[in-house]
């Protein structure tokens, strides 16, 4: 792959075909032009307040952190990512929304304030069977997927399903009706004929013994995605998803020949779905280009593992670069941000002090600054903590003023070997696949 920095000026159709983007995806989506997608699909953060992390790696590194201040955070950020989908959807284009039981009605609100009342095509469950049952309300045991256009005037491809007859006397061949026909095939399960796709869909969770486990959190099947894709775009057409997570979507636009667009602002979202679709670009369509990072990035994350010392003789914006890309925040211009460096997609305020010893003090500045902009999380990161700072960082959180997540660099040694191994595996794969296929483009 290739790695490309990131411009100001907004990006022509071209430029974005076959990109992964690394960043927030309110910023991003900023700098594409208007009505550039055919399709977009988005499983985004669920507000289950709690961290998922990566199975791949021992359970030891966050995958993303689903955690807001309140409903109220969760709902601008949701809004303000669908009003700029929005803008980029062809007026021929769609959206689906995954969600479940956590927000689903506040999200319903949302894409009939977005996208418009009369807009709304359906809400699709995905029903599926895991383990897991409460002695204190039903099993939950599906999602909600929201499907909205921008017009009445929409891309929908008809699918068919089948349907399994109880009947004992029925057997395979053409059955007249009177007002039409009706073809009966048989297969393992039975007799069944095929009928317009309804809007419950039973399709298996990725389980622990499923060929496509990638160990990614909230993995979701390549079946419900090719039946989303399918439906909603043609061939050719331009499929974005901006929570992009372990690239299913992406993976399911490649396979179905229609040209994906990703945007996460993980590291481990990246790293996943650049190895998952190696296969996928290398044989169907140019390189897979990754904007928002570079290849020094790389190399200083090495840094941090071998020689953690010159990290302190960086100059400070190179610091706080890397600090937030792999705390998942995007860095703050350099003005008078109140001592803030990075903002995280979900609100959470990112200080990073490149000294030794953080003492008491500087916490509460930060705390000020976390009251100023009425947030009550946050993380500081440093090289080190006094013992006093920890004292009341510990205070602050048992008195629920706020809580403040200390961190070192030393915090994301286990992120840094997973991206580090990972990119040089796909280097190695892609040179030598390279070597053994003709590329070619659609």
């Amino acid at each position: 792959m290739k790695y490309i920095e990131e411009i100001k000026d907004k990006y022509t159709i071209d430029e974005l075909k076959h990109t992964l983007f690394r960043g927030d995806n309110r910023k991003i989506l900023k700098s594409f032009p208007d009505e550039c997608v055919d399709l977009v699909y988005i499983d985004p953060p669920f507000y289950s307040l709690s961290k998922y992390f990566t199975s791949a790696h021992s359970g030891e590194v966050e995958a993303y952190n689903d955690m807001y201040q309140d409903i109220e955070a969760y709902k601008e950020t949701i809004r303000s990512c669908l009003l700029e989908l929005k803008r980029v959807l062809k007026n021929t284009g769609s959206i689906y929304v995954h969600c479940d039981h956590h927000a689903s009605h506040y999200i319903r609100m949302l894409l009939d304030e977005v996208f418009g009342y009369n807009n709304f095509r359906n809400e699709i469950i995905w029903l599926y069977k895991t383990g897991g049952t409460s002695k204190k309300y039903f099993g939950r045991k599906h999602d909600n997927i929201f499907f909205y256009t921008k017009t009445n005037n929409y891309c929908f491809n008809l699918q068919k399903e089948k349907s399994y007859t109880k009947s004992k006397s029925r057997k395979p061949g053409v059955i007249n009706y009177g007002k039409g026909n009706a073809e009966f095939f048989e297969d393992e399960n039975g007799i069944y004929n095929l009928v317009n796709t309804k809007d419950v869909w039973e399709i298996s969770y990725i389980n622990s013994q499923s060929k496509e486990r990638l160990g990614y959190p909230t993995q979701k099947p390549l079946t419900l995605l090719e039946k989303i894709i399918k439906a909603s775009s043609n061939k050719g057409d331009i499929v974005l998803d901006c929570f992009m997570g372990s690239g299913t979507t992406l993976d399911s636009a490649y396979s179905l020949s229609r040209i994906p667009i990703g945007i996460d602002i993980g590291l481990i979202a990246i790293n996943t779905t650049l190895r998952r679709c190696k296969q996928k670009y290398k044989q169907q369509t140019k390189e897979l280009k990754v904007i928002g990072m570079n290849g020094h990035d790389i190399e200083d994350y090495k840094i941090l593992i071998d020689n953690i010392d010159e990290t302190k003789s960086w100059k400070p914006r190179r610091f706080e670069r890397i600090m937030c890309m792999l705390e998942g925040a995007e860095q703050t211009q350099y003005v008078k941000d109140g001592g803030i460096d990075g903002i995280k997609p979900n609100g959470e305020l990112v200080q990073i002090k490149q000294s030794e010893s953080v003492s008491r003090p500087e916490l509460q500045k930060f705390f000020g600054v976390l009251k100023e902009n009425n947030q009550r999380n946050g993380v500081l990161i440093a090289y080190s903590f006094s013992k006093d700072l920890k004292v009341l960082a510990k205070k602050l959180q048992k008195d629920r003023k706020c809580y403040i997540e200390l961190k070192t660099p030393l915090s994301y040694v286990g992120l840094i070997e997973v991206v580090s191994e990972t990119q040089k595996e796909i280097e190695q794969e892609i040179e030598e696949e390279k070597a053994q296929t003709n590329i070619f483009d659609y």
